[in-house]
């Protein structure tokens, strides 16, 4: 079984039940920490400026975390995922690669449920379910990928939005393989943007990503069926190296959630705190980050 059936596996098997009590009140407490900071960056200057992209109105379907109306889904996720991950406040997934998994999450799925009249318990199991699926990729992919220069916050984030947003519209196992498809190939984001407005737009775009892929693969759009393994997949082009193959994706999904072990960091300041990065390129343009 290749990741990418795998990950279609547990999404399509995952219900109600299978979500631990003690890993839903661990999530509750990232999505009040990631409205938070999300919120607290609403007067910063990219909210600004997002304000100007996407006015909103009373009509749209979704809320705009800046308070300035309503909008589609797909650009509430853009704007909101960004705002979340502005002041590089939001949380971290514990994993060898260094990620943010709520900030592409969260956005994605309660713009979507807001639309769609969802139930907020299903929002919630849905972020369960794709900050799952990006972190224990997380843990398996090699060090290669982030050597390279890739995000891994806008590349995994993307599968994660597209899976959480699957899940929540209940999609049949071809569509969820389509959705990470399409999610595949819309991923993306360079390193050499920290510290500057395009990082969180990162969070931003990955989490339109997986809205438009879900939505997308829900009316049939197609898409390459392995788009993780496959020959010049996301694997080999993404540099995510051996470990992801053969029974590693399956063996370590939910087993167990990744919220309960080891469990999603929820940060003290608001700074980035990769090693890699050197000082000059962890300052952004709006905010004066703390060290420690």
């Amino acid at each position: 079984m290749g990741p990418t059936e795998a990950i279609v596996e547990f999404v399509t098997r995952t219900n109600a039940d299978s979500i631990p009590p003690e890993v839903l009140g661990k999530a509750k407490h990232h999505v009040v920490d990631t409205l938070g900071v999300a919120l607290a960056s609403s007067h910063s200057a990219p909210s600004e400026i997002l304000r100007g992209m996407v006015g909103g109105t009373g009509e749209g379907e979704s809320s705009l975390w800046t308070g300035t109306g309503r909008s589609t889904p797909a650009d509430a996720a853009w704007v909101n995922g960004t705002l979340a991950h502005a002041l590089d406040f939001d949380d971290g997934g514990v994993a060898l690669t260094p990620m943010h998994p709520s900030a592409p999450v969260l956005p994605a799925v309660l713009a979507l449920a807001e639309a769609r009249g969802l139930l907020g318990g299903d929002a919630l199991r849905a972020y369960i379910v794709g900050v799952e699926v990006e972190c224990k990729l997380a843990t398996l992919i090699s060090l290669e990928h982030y050597a390279r220069g890739w995000h891994a916050t806008a590349i995994l984030g993307s599968l994660g939005s597209a899976v959480a947003s699957a899940w929540l519209l209940r999609l049949p196992r071809e569509n969820v393989c389509r959705a990470l498809g399409i999610a595949a190939s819309m991923a993306g984001g360079l390193q050499c943007n920290f510290g500057s407005m395009t990082k969180p737009l990162h969070a931003g775009q990955a989490a339109r990503n997986g809205i438009v892929a879900a939505l997308l693969a829900e009316k049939g759009f197609t898409a390459n069926r392995g788009a993780l393994e496959a020959e010049k997949g996301m694997i080999e082009v993404f540099g995510f190296g051996d470990s992801v193959t053969g029974p590693g994706m399956r063996a370590v999904l939910g087993q167990p959630f990744h919220f309960l072990s080891p469990g999603v960091s929820i940060k003290r300041f608001p700074t980035c705190t990769s090693g890699s990065e050197p000082p000059n390129r962890l300052a952004s343009a709006w905010s004066t980050p703390f060290r420690w």
